[in-house]
C-alpha cells in the first residue's frame, strides 16, 4: 500500500495509490483531480526538438560549468609560473592532471571538473583554452575498466566527465577554438559510456544521470549534433519512468534528494510535460512536503547538509509543509498532526530497502517535531545531518546507526532490508518495522500520540546466530535540549521539560545522556544530547521506551513485564501488540 494525504487533522487519506481510481491533490490548489489507474504511470515527453532547439546561451554554459563549487575556492596565482592551483587550500599539479582525494572529494571534483578555467579566462584565454588542451592530453581517458578510483584520479568518472563537459563548452562557446572539438568529442564519448552511466539499464535512476543527459543534450545543440539530443532524451525518458516510487518518494534514499529531483525533473519536463508526468512530480512535491516540518525546515535524512534547502527553494520547487506519506518501497513515513487543542506535531520514520545510492544506517528512526498552540515549535529528535562530504570520522559516524535514534547491537548496526507497517489509529499514529539480519530478527513498534507529546517505543531483538551482543537504544535530541537530571532534559530556554524512560526484560534501565555533535549547517558542529537505554542481558531482549514531553511529576514502573509512566494527567503503557497506550486520569493527580 502506498498512500499520501494532504490537509489538517489526524492523517485524513485524500490520494489511495492501491489501485483502481488513482487520484491527484494539486499543489497549487489542492483540487482534487481524478487520473485513470492507466495513465499513472509515465508517458514521459521530453520531445527531442533538435531542429528547431536554439544554441544554449554562453552565459548558460559557462554557469552550468561552475555549480559545483560547493563553498570551495580557487587560487589561481601561481598557475601561469608554477603550474599549480590551489582549491581551498589543497595544492593540485597541472602537469600530470591527476590525482584525487578520498578524505575530502569535493575539493577534487573541483579540480577535475576544472570549472576554475571559467574565471582564469576572464583574465587569460590563451592560458585557459591550453590548460584544458594540457589536461586532455596529459591524462586521456582510462577506459571504464580501469575501476573507479583510476577514474576519478584522472578525471573520467561519470560525474566528473560531465562536470568537463560543460566546462569545454564554456569554453568552446567563447573561443569557438576548433582544437577543443576532440576535447569534446572524447569526453562525450565517455558520456555515453553505459559502463560509466549511472541510469537506466545497468543502474537505477540517480541524479547524476540527469546531469549526464543535461550536458549531453547541451552539446548535441551547441555542436548542431541533433543525435546527441535525441538520446539524452531517449535516456531522460527510460529514467523518469523509474525515479519515483507510486506514492511519489525518489528512491535515492535522502530527503535533500527528495527535492533535488522535483527541480531537475521540473526542468527537464518543461512546458510539454504530459498530464501523467504532471501527476507524477504532483505526489512527487506532495511526498516532500509531508517530509517539511510545520517550520519550514526539512531535516536532512540521509545525504544532505541541514539548511540546504530554504523554506523559499523548496517552495520555488512547490513544495510546502503538510499532508502525510506511507511509502513502503522506498521506506518513508511521515505526518502533520494538529490536534483540537491547537498543538501540532511532525514526525518522519525510515526503513525501507538495504541502503544504498544516498541512504544511512537510520531504519527504525523517527524524527518529532512539536509546538503547542500559539508557540514556536521545538524539535525533539532530529537527523544529525552531515558536516561535510569528507571520507572522516565525522562522515563515518553521521551514516552510522550510532548517529540515528535505532535500535542497534554494541559493536555493530542492526541492518538490511526493513519492512514497514502502518497500523493506524484514531488517537495515535503507529508503525511497526520488522527487519531481519544474519544475526537476527528485530522489531520496533513507534507510536506517536494525539492528545499529548508522547512518544512509545517497544524492541526486541531475538538472536539466532553469531555471539552474544548488548542491545542499545539510542535518541538523538535536537540542539536545543541540555541535561537536567539522569531522565530530563530542558530547552535552553527553560519553556519545555523532556522525560525518557526505559526497561529492558522487566526491570527500569536508568537512561544515560551523553554529549555528541549536531550539524546544524555545513561544516558546521555543534553540541547535542543522545539518550541511551541499554539491555541488561545479551541476548534475546525486549526495551520499552516512553518519551513524554511538558507532563509534570513522571514517574516510572514496571507492572507484568512492561513499562508504565504516570504523569499528573494521565498513564502511559504498553498493549500485547507493542503499541503506547494513553489513560486519561478522572482526576488529576
Amino acid at each position: 500500500m502506498a498512500t499520501l494525504s494532504q490537509g489538517p487533522g489526524s492523517r485524513d487519506r485524500m490520494l489511495d495509490l492501491t489501485g483502481g481510481t488513482r487520484w491527484l491533490v494539486t499543489i497549487a490548489a489542492l483540487a482534487l483531480v481524478a487520473i485513470p489507474a492507466g495513465q499513472a504511470s509515465s508517458a514521459l515527453t521530453i520531445a527531442p526538438r533538435s531542429d528547431t532547439a536554439s544554441v544554449p546561451s554562453t552565459d548558460h554554459l559557462c554557469n552550468a560549468a561552475v555549480r559545483i563549487r560547493k563553498g570551495h575556492t580557487a587560487d589561481l596565482s601561481r598557475v601561469a609560473d608554477d603550474a599549480v592551483v590551489t582549491i581551498s587550500g589543497r595544492d593540485f599539479a597541472l602537469d600530470s592532471w591527476q590525482g584525487f582525494t578520498d578524505e575530502d572529494p569535493t575539493v577534487s571534483q573541483y579540480f577535475h571538473s576544472s570549472s576554475w578555467l571559467v574565471p582564469l579566462y576572464d583574465d587569460d584565454s590563451a592560458l585557459a583554452v591550453s590548460l584544458l588542451l594540457d589536461q586532455a592530453g596529459a591524462s586521456p581517458d582510462p577506459g571504464a575498466s580501469a575501476g573507479l578510483q583510476a577514474l576519478r584520479s584522472t578525471g573520467w568518472s561519470e560525474y566528473l566527465v560531465t562536470l568537463r563537459l560543460w566546462t569545454g563548452l564554456c569554453l568552446y562557446s567563447r573561443s569557438s577554438d576548433p582544437r577543443l572539438v576532440p576535447v569534446l568529442d572524447a569526453l562525450i564519448t565517455a558520456n555515453l559510456d553505459e559502463m560509466r552511466y549511472y541510469g537506466p539499464p545497468r543502474r537505477p535512476p540517480h541524479n547524476h544521470g540527469v546531469f549526464a543527459n543535461e550536458v549531453l543534450r547541451a552539446a548535441g545543440v551547441a555542436l548542431g549534433r541533433p543525435e546527441l539530443v535525441d538520446r539524452a532524451s531517449q535516456r531522460l525518458h527510460e529514467m523518469f519512468e523509474r525515479v519515483f516510487e507510486p506514492c511519489g518518494m525518489v528512491r535515492e534514499q535522502s530527503s535533500f534528494y527528495q527535492a533535488l529531483n522535483i527541480r531537475l525533473w521540473t526542468r527537464n519536463l518543461g512546458a510539454d510535460a504530459s498530464s501523467a508526468d504532471r501527476a507524477v512530480l504532483d505526489r512527487a512535491r506532495l511526498a516532500l512536503g509531508a517530509l517539511i516540518r510545520p517550520d519550514g525546515v526539512l531535516e536532512p535524512i540521509g545525504d544532505g547538509v541541514a539548511g540546504a534547502w530554504t523554506p523559499d527553494e523548496l517552495r520555488a520547487v512547490g513544495a510546502s509543509a503538510g499532508g502525510s506519506a506511507f511509502c513502503p518501497e522506498t521506506g518513508w513515513a511521515a505526518a502533520h498532526v494538529s490536534a483540537a487543542s491547537g498543538d501540532r506535531q511532525h514526525h518522519v520514520v525510515r526503513f525501507g530497502p538495504s541502503t544504498r545510492m544516498h541512504g544511512h544506517a537510520d531504519h527504525g528512526a523517527p524524527t518529532w517535531w512539536i509546538a503547542e498552540s500559539g508557540q514556536d515549535g521545538v524539535p525533539v529528535l532530529v537527523d544529525r545531518g552531515l558536516y561535510d562530504n569528507s571520507a572522516d570520522a565525522r562522515r563515518r559516524w553521521a551514516d552510522s546507526a550510532e548517529a540515528h535514534s535505532v535500535l542497534r547491537l554494541a559493536g555493530e548496526d542492526i541492518v538490511g532490508s526493513t519492512r514497514g507497517e502502518d497500523l493506524g489509529g484514531d488517537h495515535s499514529t503507529a508503525y511497526r518495522l520488522t527487519t531481519s539480519t544474519r544475526r537476527g530478527s528485530a522489531t520496533r513498534v513507534l507510536t506517536f500520540d494525539h492528545s499529548s507529546f508522547a512518544l512509545g517505543a517497544s524492541d526486541s531483538f531475538r538472536v539466532s546466530s553469531g555471539p552474544a551482543a548488548r542491545l542499545l537504544q539510542s535518541w538523538h535530541l535536537g540542539p536545543d535540549w541540555v541535561r537536567s537530571d539522569i531522565h530530563t532534559a530542558v530547552t535552553r530556554d527553560g519553556t519545555h521539560t523532556l522525560d525518557v524512560f526505559c526497561q529492558a526484560d522487566g526491570s527500569l534501565a536508568p537512561p544515560v545522556l551523553l554529549r555528541v555533535e549536531h550539524f546544524p549547517a555545513y561544516r558546521t558542529a555543534v553540541d547535542a544530547l543522545v539518550v541511551r537505554c541499554r539491555a541488561p542481558r545479551d541476548r534475546d531482549t525486549l526495551i520499552e521506551t516512553i518519551l513524554v514531553v511538558d507532563e509534570p511529576g513522571a514517574r516510572a514502573r514496571v507492572a507484568q513485564g512492561h513499562l508504565a509512566v504516570e504523569t499528573s494527567t494521565r498513564t502511559y503503557g504498553f498493549d500485547a501488540g507493542g503499541r503506547l497506550t494513553v489513560a486519561v486520569a478522572e482526576s488529576p493527580r
